[in-house]
């Protein structure tokens, strides 16, 4: 991420980066915390839930990953090979 961050900080994909990246985290991170209590079987009835907090929490890092990493990446690659073309 640092040297992605780095090699768009002057760009708007740079700028759009490190303004959301904070709030992104801080979301994902909350909801995950807020299922962590039915994935590790905390209070009563949590056995049938147990299953779809992990696939959730799961899902919830996936995403974290593909828009703090994958999603910048694509867009840099996208804008370079434009610039190529044109």
């Amino acid at each position: 991420m640092i040297a992605v961050t780095a090699r768009i900080s002057n760009t708007s994909l740079g700028q759009a980066v490190k303004n959301r990246m904070r709030p992104i985290v801080m979301s994902t991170l909350i909801a995950i915390l807020a299922l962590m209590p039915i994935a590790i079987n905390l209070g009563h009835g949590s056995d049938m839930l147990k299953p779809l907090a992990i696939a959730i929490i799961s899902g919830l890092l996936a995403q974290l990953f593909m828009v703090l990493f994958v999603l910048p990446t694509t867009l840099l690659n996208i804008e370079k090979f434009k610039k190529r073309s044109s």
